[in-house]
């Protein structure tokens, strides 16, 4: 049956299994070197922004830290008032 096969069919080329995958391979690399290219224009147009917010982080924070440490030494003094003003609600009947 072999040889009827053989005079039937057309014999095809076959195609390595390595062939098809390196292109396979081949063409993900090159989707991915596509995608790289528009990630580092996209961050080449956003880098001058990105400066300036630095920039602006850079003077906020220790204005911040200062805040906050004017916040602790003010905390136990905020909280005496509002014991105070809970005592002061407790002996005052329309409170």
């Amino acid at each position: 049956m072999s040889s009827l096969e053989d005079q039937l069919l057309p014999q095809r080329p076959r195609v390595p299994v390595q062939t098809i995958a390196g292109g396979c391979i081949g063409a993900m690399l090159f989707i991915q070197f596509i995608l790289i290219c528009a990630m580092v224009a996209t961050v080449g147009i956003i880098a001058p922004e990105l400066k300036s917010v630095l920039h602006d982080v850079n003077t906020m924070l220790p204005q911040m830290h200062k805040s906050i440490e004017i916040l602790g030494t003010l905390l136990p003094d905020i909280k005496e008032g509002l014991g105070d003003l809970d005592h002061i609600c407790q002996v005052t009947p329309g409170c």
